[in-house]
C-alpha cells in the first residue's frame, strides 16, 4: 500500500511537472548529441585567434608568450577583432579559469540555448499547446546557419541572443515600458547586448525606435521615464565602446573588404532576393503581412512582429545599400535577421494549427511519435563541420622525432593545442614544429620562405590560410610527400 501510494505521487508530481521535464530531456539530449561538436579541439585559424585575442595576444604573437593584462585584452581585440570585444572578455574571463575545450565552447553553445529559451517564450505568448511550444524552438536547429554558429567560436550566437531579445521586447512592450524595474532591466540586458557585434546595433536600435513610437501613442510620464531607464545605460555603453574601443579599432566605420561583393550597392538583386534560401526566409514573412484575410486573434501579437522586422530589414537594407553591411540572408552576417525571418514560420504553422485545432486531439501515444521522431531529426541537425583538422592531423606525428614545417595559417591554431590544449603534454613535438612565413607576418616566425630547406623536414602541415603559398604548390605536386587523409581543409603531407 505505501509502495502504491509512493508510486502514484510520483506519477502525479511527473505529470504536474512535464512540461519542465521535456524541456530538461530536450535539452540534455542537445548537448549529448552535440557532445563532440562541444569537446572538439579543432579551433581554425579565426577560433584560435578570438582564444589568443582573450589572452592578450594576438594570432602571431611569438610562442610561449605569456597571457596579457585586461589592458593588453582591450588593445589585443582593438588591433585584430572587428568587434566591440564583449565576447572576447567574457572568454578572457574564463580561460581564467580552465582551457579545457568543451568549457570554452560551451560559451557559443550557452547563448544558443538561451536562444531557445527566448523563442520557447516568444512561441509561449502566442500558443497555448504547452507540448508544441517545447518543441517548437528546438526547430532553429534545421537552419545550417544557426547550427554552425551554435558552436563556433566567435559572437555570432552571442548576437542572434540579443537579436530575438529585442523582439521579445518589442511583443512584451506593453509590459515592460510600464514597469521601472523591468525597464531598468531591458536597458541593462541591450547594454551587454550591443557588446557582441556592432551588426547588433540594428536590431537594439529597431526595438528603441518602436519602444518609442508605442509611447508616443500612448503617452504618460512613467513610459517616458522608463523610456530613458531603458535608453541610459545603452547610450552609456556606446560611448565608452567608441571612446575605448571604436575610434581605434575602425574610425572610418569601413567593413573589411572580403564583404564588398556582399553588399547592396554592389550585389545583384536577384543573388540577394530570389536566391531559393532567400524565398524560403522571405515567404512566410509575406504571409503574415496578408494575414488579415485570414482569422487570426492575437493581431497585436503579429502587428509588433512584423513592425520589428520591416523596421530591421529597412535598416539592414539601407546600411547596405550604401556600403556599411553586408546582407544575403544566409550567411553569418545575417544570423540576426535569419533567425527572426525563421520564427516567422513558426508563426505561419501556428496560425494554422489553431485553425484545425478543435479536429486534433494530441494522446499519448502520438505524443511520443511525434517527440521520438522529433528527436531522431534534431540528434541529425546537431552537427558542426569544424574549419580545421589540425589536431587530427598531428596525431600523426606523435610517435615520431621528425621535423615538421608549418604555414602561418596554422600558426593560432597549433599555438592552442600545444600551450593550452589537449598537447600541452607532447613538449618535444612542439619543439620540431617550425613555422614560416609566405607573406603576412615573415618578422614573428622562425623561418622565411626564401630560408626553408624541405630536405630537412618530415612533415608539411599547411592550413587553408593562403593556398597560393608557394612552398604548398611545390609539395603537393611533389612525388616525395604523401597526403594523409583528412576531413578538413587543413592538410598533412609525410615524406616517403
Amino acid at each position: 500500500m505505501i509502495l502504491y501510494n509512493l508510486i502514484n505521487s510520483s506519477l502525479h508530481l511527473l505529470q504536474k511537472f512535464k512540461n519542465i521535464a521535456l524541456l530538461f530531456f530536450l535539452s540534455i539530449l542537445i548537448i549529448i548529441a552535440a557532445y563532440g561538436n562541444i569537446n572538439n579541439p579543432n579551433f581554425w585559424f579565426d577560433e584560435s585567434g578570438q582564444i589568443w585575442m582573450s589572452c592578450g595576444l594576438n594570432h602571431f604573437s611569438p610562442i610561449n608568450s605569456n597571457f596579457g593584462s585586461y589592458n593588453d585584452i582591450l588593445k589585443s581585440n582593438n588591433s585584430h577583432n572587428l568587434d566591440p570585444g564583449g565576447f572576447t572578455f567574457l572568454l578572457a574571463i574564463l580561460l581564467k579559469v580552465t582551457t579545457i575545450p568543451i568549457l570554452i565552447r560551451f560559451i557559443p553553445f550557452l547563448f544558443f540555448l538561451l536562444t531557445l529559451y527566448i523563442v520557447y517564450l516568444i512561441i509561449k505568448k502566442e500558443l497555448n499547446e504547452k507540448f508544441i511550444q517545447i518543441l517548437m524552438p528546438f526547430l532553429l536547429l534545421l537552419s545550417s546557419l544557426i547550427s554552425q554558429y551554435a558552436f563556433e567560436l566567435r559572437a555570432y550566437s552571442f548576437e542572434m541572443c540579443i537579436t530575438l531579445c529585442c523582439l521579445l521586447f518589442v511583443l512584451e512592450s506593453q509590459i515592460i515600458i510600464s514597469s521601472t524595474k523591468k525597464s531598468l532591466l531591458m536597458g541593462l540586458l541591450l547594454s551587454v547586448g550591443v557588446t557582441s557585434r556592432y551588426s547588433a546595433i540594428f536590431p537594439i536600435f529597431s526595438c528603441l525606435l518602436l519602444f518609442f513610437i508605442y509611447i508616443i501613442c500612448d503617452y504618460s510620464k512613467l513610459k517616458i521615464f522608463n523610456f530613458i531607464l531603458i535608453l541610459l545605460p545603452f547610450l552609456i555603453t556606446l560611448i565608452l565602446i567608441y571612446i575605448f574601443v571604436f575610434r581605434y579599432q575602425n574610425p572610418t566605420g569601413s567593413p573589411p573588404s572580403y564583404v564588398g561583393d556582399l553588399m547592396l550597392n554592389r550585389n545583384n538583386l536577384q543573388n540577394i532576393f530570389f536566391h531559393p534560401k532567400s524565398i524560403f526566409l522571405l515567404a512566410p514573412l509575406l504571409f503574415l503581412t496578408f494575414r488579415n484575410r485570414y482569422r487570426v486573434r492575437n493581431k497585436l501579437f503579429y502587428s509588433k512582429y512584423l513592425h520589428f522586422t520591416y523596421t530591421l530589414l529597412a535598416l539592414l537594407l539601407f546600411a547596405s545599400s550604401i556600403g556599411k553591411y553586408p546582407i544575403l540572408f544566409r550567411t553569418r552576417f545575417d544570423i540576426g535577421i535569419h533567425s527572426v525571418l525563421i520564427c516567422a514560420w513558426f508563426f505561419v504553422f501556428i496560425i494554422f494549427y489553431k485553425k484545425i485545432y478543435s479536429k486534433i486531439r494530441f494522446n499519448k501515444l502520438i505524443q511520443f511519435l511525434i517527440l521520438y521522431i522529433f528527436c531522431i531529426i534534431v540528434a541529425m541537425n546537431v552537427k558542426y563541420i569544424p574549419n580545421d583538422s589540425t589536431y587530427d592531423l598531428l596525431k600523426n606525428c606523435l610517435n615520431s622525432n621528425g621535423k615538421i614545417l608549418a604555414n602561418q595559417g596554422s600558426l593560432p591554431t597549433v599555438k592552442y593545442l600545444f600551450e593550452l590544449g589537449p598537447l600541452k603534454s607532447k613538449i618535444n613535438i612542439y619543439q620540431n614544429i617550425y613555422f614560416y612565413s609566405e607573406y603576412y607576418k615573415p618578422d614573428l616566425l622562425e623561418l622565411k620562405r626564401d630560408k626553408v630547406k624541405l630536405d630537412e623536414f618530415k612533415y608539411y602541415l599547411f592550413s587553408f590560410y593562403n593556398k597560393n603559398d608557394s612552398i604548398y604548390k611545390l609539395i603537393s605536386k611533389s612525388d616525395e610527400y604523401v597526403l594523409c587523409k583528412t576531413s578538413g581543409p587543413s592538410q598533412l603531407f609525410i615524406k616517403k
